[in-house]
């Protein structure tokens, strides 16, 4: 089973609204939220080598920050807010900010209580880490 479709199954089965998107080749699943504008991304990057056994799979947000901020400040800000993320990394660029968590495993081998454990990180991230950032 393609951990893309594993993954599917998992957020269908919890009644997780989510749709289906292709990016040049990339496929992936952008979950659809009622309180963000910045809907959490799953991929799995393509395997090209049919002996690698693992996979990763990429969890991601991206959100605009309040223009509050300089981009000095909001690097150092950045900085210290990473400290109180259990995983994951947050990145400015051109003027966004990126949540992004990359979780390796075995093929067709994806838990569910990990998944949703990632999800719970990022909408703790999302609501308390970087709060701040964005009002």
């Amino acid at each position: 089973m393609n951990e893309l479709n594993h993954i599917k199954k998992i957020l269908k089965n919890a009644d997780l609204e989510f749709k289906m998107e292709s990016l040049g080749e990339y496929d992936l699943i952008r979950l659809i939220s009622s309180k963000d504008d910045s809907p959490f991304i799953i991929n799995v990057f393509p395997v090209d080598n049919n002996d690698l056994r693992t996979r990763a799979i990429q969890f991601y947000f991206e959100f605009k920050p309040s223009s509050k901020f300089s981009k000095h400040e909001l690097n150092e800000l950045l900085f210290n807010k990473i400290k109180e993320l259990p995983y994951g990394h947050l990145n400015f660029y051109e003027d966004k900010i990126y949540y992004k968590y990359v979780l390796v495993c075995i093929e067709n081998n994806i838990e569910e209580e990990v998944i949703f454990d990632i999800l719970n990180v990022m909408n703790y991230s999302l609501d308390v880490v970087i709060q701040e950032l964005i009002n």
